[in-house]
């Protein structure tokens, strides 16, 4: 049985398998893990009739990595007289990739300042020689003094901002072409409301300002603490506020 090139996943393969010095000539089958496979094309045979080729065209799939392709040639006058090479298929595919967060977060309680990290999960063959990160559609880079930190297998955000949620995926290449993970959607909540109004606890109108993440301001009455005086405050918060990034409270 004779293959030049490595077999890919669905890309289909011409192979062929000869046998030599059987008279009348040989009979060639083909096999995978005890199926008979269909050889679409006849045998030929030599003009002086000692040669059989038989030719396979067949389209491999992931499910049939590690397995076992046979051909088989027999002499249909004599018994026991079957012979067999076998190939066991080292398949070569475009990476599968999954993209997790750290098994320690809690996607549903990352913070500001929180260490946050996730792993690129690559399943390839040949192994990829290349893994590239995305934020939002857009290529990542190392950038250790500003807290990312992008490897093969690994992204690190150290101290993560509200400015660094959002949809997450890493791409792995090998020589059979590029594979993507699902994106992953990355939610960070505000640390703290930050109050602005150096008045606080009088009466009147003061504001509060708050970062842009993807969990909404409250809406109902909220118990909060002034950062200038230790003084609690009840703040009524109100749907007409002035900006994107300030709501009104009477306290």
């Amino acid at each position: 049985m004779a293959r030049e090139q490595p077999l890919s996943v669905g890309i289909e393969a011409e192979l062929f398998c000869r046998a030599v010095g059987a008279r009348p000539p040989a009979v060639i089958t083909w096999w995978l893990d005890g199926q008979q496979l269909s050889a679409q094309d006849p045998q030929k045979e030599s003009m002086d009739g000692n040669e059989t080729i038989s030719t396979l065209r067949w389209t491999p799939r992931m499910e049939h990595e590690g397995r076992v392709l046979t051909c088989r040639a027999k002499h249909i006058k004599l018994e026991d007289s079957t012979l067999e090479a076998t190939m066991s298929l080292n398949l070569h595919y475009v990476p599968i990739v999954m993209l997790q967060l750290g098994k320690k977060l809690n996607p549903n309680d990352i913070e500001e300042g929180d260490d946050v990290y996730f792993e690129c999960v690559v399943r390839a063959n040949p192994p990829a020689y290349k893994v590239v990160w995305e934020h939002n559609g857009q290529v990542m880079t190392h950038k250790q003094r500003a807290g990312v930190i992008t490897g093969s297998a690994h992204l690190v955000l150290q101290g993560v901002s509200r400015h660094q949620g959002g949809m997450y995926a890493c791409t792995a290449s090998n020589v059979e072409g590029d594979g993507r993970s699902p994106p992953l959607h990355l939610q960070v909540i505000c640390k703290s409301f930050v109050l602005t109004n150096d008045r606080a606890g009088s009466s009147g109108t003061c504001t509060l300002t708050y970062g842009l993440c993807p969990r909404p301001p409250p809406k109902a009455v909220k118990r909060l603490t002034a950062s200038k005086r230790d003084r609690a405050l009840y703040c009524d918060w109100r749907d007409d506020f002035a900006s994107p990034n300030a709501d009104a409270c009477v306290c």
